[in-house]
């Protein structure tokens, strides 16, 4: 039982690493059931009585809905047997359940077998299969799961489809290791393997439109990269690729993107870690050339109040803004934590 601004709300925990909020990597859902008898030793709070006027001729922004990125549960649930894996699928897109009416689906890199700092550095749960394990192979069988609960989501109703990428294949990048430099300042993938890995997205987003029937709302190339965390031998894929690298990606995408009659999928950048980084890269790092191949502004929320500003410019560029990652930990950052999830309403514009 948890105690939230004066009710008290039974909380369930699958712990299994459903994302909430887009983003988070622990699904908790909060039911309100009344008490007939209130918990001993909690102090009751003071109602407060508060007029709030409704004015419905007053329309502001439309909100297009909510979602979750499958990566990384949709890899392990796929695999689960099908009533299990149709029972949670219901319960987050279904009719009876959440209907969240969007996913993100996590194009893998896949990490190098032989990597040179371990083989086992990645969790298990946070390793996700490429689809081009080598220079000269294409694997289409790679991905089952994260695959099958796309599949399933979208038939259960989901409209918004978007891809991403945390990491370029392993073979691709500097340190031969999908989940970062030895320099977590540096970029790990080299200007030269540019288009190699921009004709890897196309090419995915490619297949799964012409063989499998999923046409992509957008494509996010990076996450967070601009962060200095992402260091060979982490614990999850991930790849800094700074502003100008970030600039001769979206220039290649868009290139290759015609080529392969994808005009419908828009790009969505930069998917910074907090607010005030995609203020900083969208407003005084991206040039109009830039920024016209941008179709929406992705950021994350693990930090930062500038939400009004980032609603402005994304209002001044002509641009949807949607959340990708939202942090529901505490102020520490915790997964596991509740504690912000009460303060959901303090970091949503009012005006």
């Amino acid at each position: 039982q948890r105690r939230v601004h004066g009710d008290y709300y039974l909380g369930i925990s699958s712990g299994m690493g459903i994302n909430n909020c887009f983003e988070e990597r622990k699904f908790v859902a909060y039911i309100p059931v009344p008490l007939l008898i209130p918990p001993q030793n909690i102090q009751q709070e003071p109602k407060i009585t508060t007029n709030v006027l409704v004015d419905p001729s007053v329309q502001n922004q439309k909100w297009e809905g909510w979602g979750t990125s499958l990566c990384w549960w949709g890899a392990q649930v796929g695999d689960w047997i099908a009533e299990d894996r149709t029972l949670i699928v219901n319960l987050l897109f279904g009719k009876v359940g959440l209907q969240m009416n969007m996913v993100r689906y996590n194009i893998g890199g896949g990490e190098n077998p032989e990597c040179p700092w371990g083989k086992d550095h990645m969790l298990y749960e946070r390793k996700m299969e490429g689809f081009m394990p080598s220079s000269t192979i294409w694997n289409w069988n790679a991905d089952t799961g994260q695959r099958e609960i796309l599949a399933q989501a979208i038939k259960a109703g989901v409209k918004y489809k978007e891809a991403f990428s945390n990491s370029p294949p392993y073979w691709m990048t500097i340190s031969k290791c999908a989940s970062g430099h030895k320099d977590g300042r540096l970029n790990n993938l080299p200007d030269a393997n540019i288009n190699l890995f921009s004709n890897y997205l196309i090419e995915v987003c490619s297949h799964f439109k012409e063989h499998w029937g999923i046409t992509f709302d957008s494509l996010d190339p990076f996450n967070e990269p601009v962060s200095d965390w992402w260091k060979a031998g982490n614990t999850q894929e991930g790849c800094r690729i700074d502003v100008p690298q970030q600039k001769k990606i979206l220039t290649s995408l868009q290139e290759l993107k015609a080529k392969k009659k994808l005009d419908s999928m828009i790009f969505s950048v930069p998917d910074t870690n907090s607010l005030g980084e995609t203020l900083t890269v969208w407003n005084k790092e991206y040039d109009e050339e830039t920024k016209a191949k941008v179709g929406r502004i992705n950021p994350h929320s693990y930090s930062g109040q500038e939400r009004y500003d980032l609603e402005a410019a994304a209002r001044e560029g002509n641009k949807k803004l949607w959340m990708s990652e939202y942090c529901c930990g505490d102020e520490l950052h915790s997964h596991s934590s509740i504690r912000a999830f009460s303060y959901t309403h303090l970091t949503l514009p009012t005006k």
